[in-house]
C-alpha cells in the first residue's frame, strides 16, 4: 500500500482518454493498455465515484452538525467542495496506480470526461487528454444496436428507452448528429492552444492502426518501437478480440462508411448535411457516393 500511495508525480505520468459512446474508446483503451509501459483499464465511471464521495461527505456533514448542536453550537467545520475534489483526485489516482501494476504511464477511460474537460484538466494539473471521434452516423448506429442488445441481455428496458425516446432510428440518428456537433465544438474550444491534448479518429484507428497508435504513444512519451506496435495491432484485430471475449456480442462490424447498407441514401445525405461542417473541423472529408474517406 505504501508504494501505491507515493507521490504520483515522482515516477508516473497521468492521462485520460474519452469520446462519445461507441466512438471507439474501447478499441483505443485496449490498444493503450497492451503497451508494456501504459496502463488503461476497461471503462471507468468517474462521475459515479465523485457523486458517491459527495454523498458520503454530505452525510458526514450532517453528523458534524448534530454533534455541534450537542456540544454547545460552536459551529461545525463542514467538509466543502475543495476537500471533496482533493479526495476524489487522490482516490482516482490511487486506483489508477493500483491498476497499473508498476507501469509508468497510467490512465483511465471514461466517456463522461468530454463533458467535463475543464474540471479534469484543472483538478489533475493538465494531464494528457486523448479524445476519439467517429463519424456520427456509424457511431449512432452502433449506439442504437448496443443499447437494444443491452436491453435484451440485462433485461433492463432503460437501455431501449434511451434510444426510443427520440422515436425511431431516424430520430435517434438525428439526435446523435446534434450531439456530435456539440462535442466537436466543446473539444475544439477547449483544446485550442493547449499542448496536453491529442485527438484520434476511429476511422484512422481502423484503417491505419499502427501509425495512429504510434502518434498516440509518442504523445504519451511511450516507446514507439515497431515490434511493440505490431503486437498491439495483432492483438486488437476485431476478429481476434471477438473470439477471445467473454461477451462477443459487444463487437459488431466496426463500420466506417457512414451507414451504407443500413440507412437510405436520402437519410445519409440529410445527416451529412447536418454534420459536414463539424466533421471538417476534426479532419474529415467525405464523398457520399463512396465509403467515408479520411
Amino acid at each position: 500500500m505504501a508504494g501505491i500511495l507515493k507521490d504520483l508525480s515522482q515516477n508516473t505520468r497521468l492521462f485520460f482518454c474519452f469520446g462519445p459512446p461507441k466512438s471507439g474508446t474501447t478499441l483505443l483503451q485496449r490498444a493503450l493498455t497492451l503497451h508494456p509501459q501504459v496502463s488503461c483499464p476497461s471503462e471507468s465511471d468517474c462521475r459515479s465515484l465523485y457523486e458517491g464521495l459527495s454523498w458520503v461527505f454530505g452525510e458526514f456533514n450532517k453528523v458534524l452538525q448534530l454533534y455541534d448542536r450537542r456540544t454547545g453550537g460552536q459551529g461545525a467545520a463542514l467538509v466543502g467542495g475543495e476537500s471533496v475534489n482533493a479526495i476524489f483526485r487522490s482516490a482516482l489516482e490511487t486506483m489508477m496506480r493500483e491498476a497499473g501494476k508498476g507501469k509508468t504511464i497510467i490512465g483511465a477511460n471514461d466517456n463522461n470526461i468530454i463533458a467535463n474537460l475543464e474540471f479534469f484538466n484543472d483538478l489533475f494539473d493538465q494531464p494528457k487528454l486523448i479524445a476519439i471521434f467517429r463519424n456520427p452516423v456509424d457511431q449512432g448506429l452502433s449506439a442504437w444496436h448496443h443499447n437494444l442488445r443491452l436491453a435484451r441481455e440485462e433485461n433492463d428496458p432503460r437501455h431501449s428507452q434511451l434510444v426510443t425516446q427520440f422515436g425511431d432510428l431516424v430520430g435517434w440518428l438525428r439526435q446523435s448528429a446534434q450531439i456530435f456537433i456539440q462535442n466537436v465544438e466543446r473539444w475544439r474550444a477547449f483544446s485550442a492552444g493547449r499542448d496536453n491534448v491529442y485527438m484520434v479518429r476511429y476511422e484512422d484507428l481502423i484503417a491505419e492502426r499502427k501509425e495512429t497508435m504510434r502518434g498516440v504513444f509518442s504523445f504519451l512519451g511511450a516507446d514507439t518501437n515497431s515490434a511493440i506496435l505490431d503486437g498491439i495491432v495483432s492483438e486488437t484485430d476485431i476478429g481476434r478480440m471477438r473470439s477471445k471475449s467473454s461477451n462477443p456480442g459487444f463487437f459488431r462490424a466496426g463500420s466506417i462508411d457512414m451507414g451504407i447498407g443500413e440507412i437510405t441514401q436520402q437519410l445519409q445525405s440529410e445527416l451529412y448535411e447536418m454534420v459536414s461542417d463539424a466533421m471538417e473541423r476534426v479532419g474529415y472529408t467525405a464523398d457520399l457516393d463512396l465509403p467515408l474517406k479520411v
